[in-house]
């Protein structure tokens, strides 16, 4: 076998060959409720992290997963101080304390953990 034709077939075998890194299986997103006047969304997973985005009125946001972050008390007094963020699908992060349903301390029911 020649240099060339040896060459051919280990391109030939490598196209053939299955990846080492599957893709990463898609998450779906979440509906989360957000009952309050208004609300931030943060470039990262502290109230000290730039705001990207402000809302106004209550509505649903969509997230695919949460995290532990700085600890955040919302401004209005029903809703719990809350160390969990949820990466919303837009960019950002919520904190958990704006999310309806959602208690002191415990992490976004049915929103997976972010790897």
């Amino acid at each position: 076998m020649t240099a060339l034709a040896a060459g051919a077939a280990l391109v030939a075998s490598l196209a053939l060959a299955p990846t080492a890194a599957a893709a990463p299986q898609q998450q779906r997103s979440v509906g989360l409720r957000v009952n309050v006047a208004d609300f931030k969304v943060f470039g990262d997973a502290s109230a000290n992290s730039l705001v990207l985005h402000t809302y106004i009125g209550p509505r649903t946001m969509t997230a695919w997963c949460q995290r532990a972050g700085g600890y955040f008390t919302s401004p209005y007094g029903n809703q719990p101080q809350n160390h969990y963020w949820a990466h919303l699908d837009e960019g950002g992060y919520l904190p958990a304390a704006y999310v309806s349903g959602v208690r002191v301390n415990e992490p976004i029911p049915k929103l997976p953990y972010c790897r």
